[in-house]
């Protein structure tokens, strides 16, 4: 499941593993993006605006075969980077309402909408669950940080907030590998964006990506955590690629003159 505006808007589209059968997923008006599929594989959530330039984004869920649209936020300020538990109770995500960018967490119905992060001095944005359901990674500048951002890990009720990456350049996009041990994210200490994984300590940081030709961003697991798709525009526009976690065997899965990006791997 990926984003792309090959049709002239942002929709969700779906294709399978190899690249082949890509099929418009959502048919709205609406700029859609930050697609997640739930743990059951039965509902995808997302972030929504409703003209291309509106100014606030809010998270929205929707059946698998995109009918059934259900608005889970309501408010004036800006939703986004909407998670899935691995339960697939509630649903993280990053919320502006507060002034600032503070990481939320909801029922999966749009209730019992709460901060977690809560710190109100920083920025906190892009929630992964862990996949035990106790810690949620996310990505900071709190003050101390090593670069502009770091990989920050807290548990779900919002305490024990730790830096696990503590890496020059910034960090963005954290996800768990299924197993829990490792996370992958992005990172440009070495002068462009290249999709990194280290152990969930923040120990054994690799440049898997390894290419300078162009930005690599939004990693996301295959299910046997033997894989990883991500977006890169190496190749002139963002495209979907998907590589071995150890970064070898990289292959162009969209192969479009569009945008095409923020990928989630499906069950």
């Amino acid at each position: 499941m990926f984003r792309s505006d090959r049709d002239g808007n942002e929709e969700i589209y779906i294709m399978n593993p190899d690249g082949s059968n890509q099929v418009r997923l959502t048919q709205t008006s609406w700029r859609e993006y930050s697609p997640a599929l739930s743990p059951d594989g039965t509902l995808i959530v997302l972030a929504a605006k409703r003209t291309p330039d509106a100014a606030t984004a809010e998270i929205v869920i929707i059946n698998d075969d995109g009918a059934g649209r259900v608005k889970l936020t309501r408010n004036d300020s800006e939703d986004d980077y909407p998670a899935w538990s691995p339960n697939g109770t509630r649903i993280a995500f990053m919320s502006r309402r507060d002034g600032d960018d503070e990481i939320y967490a909801m029922k999966v119905d749009g209730s019992h909408q709460r901060d977690l992060s809560d710190s109100h001095s920083s920025d906190d944005e892009d929630p992964s669950w862990s996949p035990d359901g106790t810690r949620i990674a996310f990505v900071s500048d709190r003050p101390g940080v090593t670069g502009p951002n770091d990989v920050f890990v807290m548990n779900v009720d919002g305490s024990n907030v730790v830096d696990v990456s503590n890496s020059p350049g910034t960090d963005w996009a954290p996800e768990w590998s299924p197993d829990g041990s490792r996370i992958a994210f992005r990172n440009d200490r070495t002068g462009d964006f290249e999709i990194y994984v280290m152990n969930a300590d923040g120990s054994g940081q690799t440049d898997v990506s390894n290419d300078p030709a162009g930005v690599d961003r939004q990693p996301a697991w295959s299910p046997d955590g033997t894989m990883l798709a991500f977006a890169t525009d190496r190749d002139g526009n963002y495209e979907v690629y998907s590589m071995r976690a150890d970064g070898s065997d990289q292959v162009n899965l969209t192969r479009q003159p569009a945008l095409d990006n923020m990928p989630d791997w499906g069950i």
